[in-house]
């Protein structure tokens, strides 16, 4: 098991934050070390406050970040849709024949039979 104590002592305290607030993305013994190393700060409430704030703050940041990369992810499937439709179109109906084409088919071939 990797003692996080030495690395986690340079984190701030907005990153020990970070830790113990999302306990399902880190070992259980990261997240225990995390919440040792803040306890040990002895934070006061407007420092803790700060702390969350910032927090928050990169939270935010990543959400925008996140929701940027699905926009864009959409625009590509969109355009990517577009290219593939025009290369190679899906017909979502039985094709006709133009009746004046079937008259003209069959007057060539008639004039073919004749010549015969």
């Amino acid at each position: 098991m990797p003692d996080f104590t030495e690395r986690f002592r340079q984190y701030s305290n907005s990153d020990l934050l970070k830790i113990i607030d999302s306990p399902d993305d880190y070992e259980p013994s990261a997240v225990e070390t995390a919440k040792t190393l803040l306890a040990s700060h002895q934070l006061s409430d407007h420092a803790m406050a700060i702390a969350k704030a910032e927090l928050a703050v990169l939270n935010q940041a990543k959400d925008a970040k996140d929701q940027k990369k699905k926009g864009l992810e959409l625009s590509m499937k969109k355009v990517g849709a577009s290219i593939l439709s025009t290369v190679n179109p899906i017909q979502t109906q039985k094709p006709t024949l133009n009746p004046g084409f079937c008259v003209f088919w069959h007057a060539g071939q008639f004039k073919l039979l004749r010549s015969q």
